[in-house]
């Protein structure tokens, strides 16, 4: 059986006692019959891909393991390790670090950055750098 978003899934079918058992459920206790393990079956990737498409979220908003092996690409191990890549979203990249030298370094670094940054995620996704002190 073909379902709306063009997925095959399992039919349901019922025999005529385990609808009226049902129908006989809902009107005494208000509640819905129980549905069938597998009915209208789903798996949680195929929920997650959908919900992921209708919100139009990137894998680099979404992935914190993207995002950290974006990060350690572009930075390198001593300011990775030291600084922090917390979100890239509408073109800019937060960093947080709490070290001035860090802070410093990461300013005069901010085109390299956005180079590195957008070879690994993919073009035009990072076009600015923010770095927030904490």
């Amino acid at each position: 059986m073909r379902a709306e978003d063009g997925t095959l899934r399992p039919a349901r079918y019922m025999s005529r006692t385990e609808r009226e058992q049902g129908q006989m459920m809902s009107d005494f206790y208000g509640i819905l019959p129980a549905m069938s393990v597998d009915s209208n079956v789903r798996g949680i990737d195929a929920v997650l891909v959908s919900l992921v498409e209708k919100l139009g979220v990137t894998a680099a908003e979404f992935a914190p393991e993207v995002l950290a092996d974006a990060w350690r690409k572009a930075a390198g191990d001593f300011l990775s390790c030291r600084a922090e890549l917390l979100t890239i979203a509408n073109g800019k990249a937060r960093i947080r670090t709490a070290h001035p030298a860090v802070r410093y370094e990461l300013t005069q670094r901010k085109a390299q950055l956005i180079k590195v940054l957008n070879a690994v995620l993919g073009e035009g996704c990072v076009k600015g750098v923010q770095i927030v002190h904490g």
